[in-house]
Parts: C-alpha cells; structure tokens; sequence
C-alpha cells in the first residue's frame, strides 16, 4: 500500500528494465480489469496498475476530485521511481492521462486513450472550431436514413397480429423445434437425481 495523503493506494509493479506502462482505471474500475492486456503484451514490459481512491484495495479518502487523482498519478510515479512511463488509460483514465501529459510533456513518453472522453479544457478556440467544421451537427432523425415511422397495431408482422387476437403461438406444445438437432426437453417433475422423470 502506497500512504498518500490521507489514504493509501494498492499498487503492483511487476519490475523489470522494460518500458514502464502505467494503466489508469475507468471511473469505478480497478488494477484488475487490466490483467488481460499485461497478459497479452507479455514480461517485456515494465507494467504498473494502481487503485484509485476507494476502489478495488485502496483505502477511503475526504478527496475524490479530479486532482486528487492528478497528485495520486504523480505520487505513484515518484514512490516507483518511473521517468517517462506510457499512460494507458481507459475512459476516466484516459482524461487523467491525457491532463497529466499536457501539464507534463517532458515526464511522459506518451499516451494511449481508450474509450477516452474528449479532452474539454485544454483545447483552445481555433481547435473548437476546426472539431465542428470537421463534425458539423446532424439534424434530429437523419443519422442513419429517414426517420423511422410508428407502425400501427394493424401494421404489425402477422404472427405477432394473430398472437394478439387469440389464435394459438407459432411455438407452442407440438411446434417443431428450431433447431433438430438439439435433444428434446425432460418433461414431468424430476426426483432424486437429475434428468430422472417421475
């Protein structure tokens, strides 16, 4: 456990002389969730996970705000002694990465956004313009095609039409099955062991 402030944050460093790779948790995730990317880019790395403040093993804190966990990045970094690392963050840890690379350009050898939320604040407005030149607006209803029209209860697909009037289910007792080559279903109250009919 690593004391910051008034808490204390569960980190694991897997060591080594391979580039440090710092993951940076979603919102309301943990070190975990990162177990399957470590495992796929193999020991050639050097790969640090961390908790942030009252998630997975780490401890309660008074501050939650987003530079808490600004001053949670750097406190990790220092008590691990990593220069340069890659952030790779997911979603809320993609913003943190992509704010603490652009207070700190020269500590950082880059970062990896995934599933990032756009990075509002540190664009200027020449930026904001270009996105929405690039992005222009959809009207209502237009993305994908034409709106879709309502259908009306005498619109609806026959089966579903006649289900509603009383005539008996297309899948009912005696309906064939949709697909024959799985076995049919044990009818009748079971007993003792599974499957046995009674």
């Amino acid at each position: 456990m690593l004391p910051v402030e008034d808490t204390a944050l569960a980190v694991h460093d897997t060591g080594g002389s391979g580039t440090p790779v710092v993951y940076l948790n979603g919102s309301y995730a943990g070190k975990r969730h990162w177990r399957p990317v470590i495992r796929a880019l193999g020991p050639g790395w050097r790969h640090i996970t961390f908790d942030e403040r009252a998630r997975g093993r780490s401890k309660r804190s008074a501050d939650y705000s987003f530079e808490a966990t600004i001053r949670d990045l750097d406190a990790v970094l220092e008590a691990r002694k990593v220069e340069r690392p890659i952030l790779v963050g997911w979603s809320y840890g993609a913003l943190i990465g992509a704010h603490w690379a652009n207070r700190c350009p020269d500590r950082v050898t880059g970062v990896v956004g995934v599933d990032g939320p756009f990075p509002c604040g540190w664009t200027d407005e020449a930026s904001h313009d270009r996105i929405r030149r690039q992005y222009p607006p959809v009207p209502v209803g237009t993305a994908g095609g034409p709106p879709r029209r309502q259908r009306g209860a005498d619109e609806r697909p026959a089966a579903r039409r006649d289900q509603h009037r009383g005539a008996p289910a297309a899948r009912g007792p005696g309906a064939p099955s949709r697909r024959p080559d799985r076995p049919a279903p044990v009818r009748g109250r079971l007993r003792g062991g599974i499957g046995e009919r009674e």
